[in-house]
């Protein structure tokens, strides 16, 4: 039985309703399972607020010209290739600065464009909605990716059900996730991240629940970020070795897939240039700006060389599969929601690709938090309630602030699931079942 400290257990491996088959008439006996009237209200608040402030950052950004070139303007080059047929010629540079150079100018990014570099299984339906008008292929594209965000939400409210969170709380919740301020950023700027935290979320669904083939099958959609999908799916060969082969089944496919697309020549122009990317030298890569350990080397020692950046990032995320193979090593049946969250927080920090978007899947631990808080009588559910919203907002005041602070909220969120989980998983290994106490 996993416990979080000082309260009660939540979750075994064996299904949701195992997990407190005997606590249940204990905790709706001990305390009201649905909050009052005030808390709900000050949420919807929030939510309001949020929701506000997306609207007036949406419309402003249709206003600018070339929708300021924002990253979509490289989903936009893969669609107006797959529209036109070239599939081979999809990671040609030449041919992306022919398209992108008339919309955002010939010099908007240092080399001229900004790389389209994502696996080609989305081309195809890139290619349905690049028109000729660049803004109402952009509204298209928006609207696809709210669509993929709704099922999002769905997996996440019944994740939390799942749990013994009551209805209302649980669809408040997964509201506040769809509207988490990393997921409206990566929807602002028409990054296909909806595609891969709805892989994510159904994937940590599925694992929890012993599903093994929907877990590897839905990890496999996470493959559009190869670099966060390898490090969570080689920890699932030391724990769930179907799961893991169920994932290079499907991984196989969709490669195989990619292959008809664009042909052996066009993968190995794929991987030139998600080597070109890796270097940081330009294209739109923006390494100072990202939130993983390679962006906080490069603000806080600036006079490193890219050499040695290069060796300590690589090391640190070898270092971070080597961490979670441990950790999850031999837990097929005592696989948790932490452990689970500590390697999707870890592998985002350790990524060597990573921005403010990509921050959309501290989802997966920040439901497994809530989950473990509920349990924590009316304070943590209070506190569970209140995580994503208020986290939102912070995130978004961090984003109006320059220098060193710009970040700070973003990496203090990481650390807090962080520690969180694994103080959770070092309580849990010896700690007897406790009936949690209202507070």
């Amino acid at each position: 039985m996993v416990a979080w400290c000082g309260g009660g257990a939540f979750y075994t491996p064996e299904g949701k309703r195992t997990l407190n088959e005997h606590s249940t008439t204990q905790i709706s006996l001990a305390q009201p399972r649905r909050l009052g009237s005030v808390l709900p209200a000050l949420l919807l608040g929030a939510l309001a607020l949020l929701a506000a402030i997306y609207a007036q950052l949406w419309i402003g950004l249709l206003s600018l010209p070339a929708l300021g070139g924002v990253d979509f303007i490289s989903f936009y080059t893969a669609g107006r290739i797959a529209r036109a047929g070239d599939y081979r010629q999809m990671y040609d540079l030449t041919l992306h600065y022919a398209i992108q150079s008339p919309i955002i100018g010939p010099n908007f990014v240092p080399g001229g464009v900004i790389m389209s570099q994502h696996p080609p299984f989305l081309a195809p339906l890139l290619g349905l909605i690049s028109f000729d008008d660049y803004r109402a292929a952009y509204i298209a594209w928006s609207v696809i990716l709210a669509c993929v965000l709704a099922p999002c939400g769905v997996v996440a409210a019944r994740f939390l059900f799942a749990n013994d969170i009551d209805r209302r709380s649980s669809m408040l919740a997964a509201i506040s996730a769809v509207m988490f301020y990393p997921v409206f950023i990566s929807l602002l700027k028409g990054q296909d991240t909806a595609f891969v935290l709805l892989g994510a979320l159904i994937w940590m669904s599925a694992l929890l629940t012993r599903h093994e083939r929907l877990a590897g099958v839905a990890l496999a959609l996470v493959l559009l970020k190869p670099q966060i999908a390898l490090l969570l799916a080689l920890p699932l060969l030391a724990s769930r070795n179907r799961a893991a082969y169920w994932f290079c089944a499907a991984s196989g496919l969709l490669g195989l897939y990619s292959l008809l697309l664009v042909g052996w020549g066009g993968l190995l122009d794929l991987i030139g240039l998600m080597r070109l990317s890796a270097e940081g030298s330009g294209y739109g890569t923006n390494q100072p700006a990202m939130y993983n350990f390679l962006g906080l080397m490069i603000r806080s020692v600036p006079a490193l060389d890219t050499t040695t950046l290069s060796i300590l990032k690589w090391t640190v995320y070898l270092l971070a599969i080597g961490f979670l193979c441990w950790l999850w090593w031999g837990k097929g049946e005592s696989l948790t929601v932490q452990h689970i969250g500590v390697a999707v927080t870890l592998s985002l920090f350790t990524s060597p690709h990573l921005h403010l978007h990509d921050l959309s899947l501290l989802l997966l631990p920040a439901l497994g938090c809530m989950a473990l808080l509920w349990e924590r009588g009316r304070r943590g559910r209070i506190a569970a309630l209140a995580l994503l919203p208020a986290s939102s907002l912070l995130l978004f005041a961090s984003d109006l602030v320059a220098g060193g602070l710009h970040y700070l909220f973003g990496y203090a969120l990481m650390l807090a699931l962080l520690v969180g989980l694994g103080s959770s998983i070092r309580c849990a290994r010896g700690a007897p079942y406790q009936p949690a106490q209202d507070a």
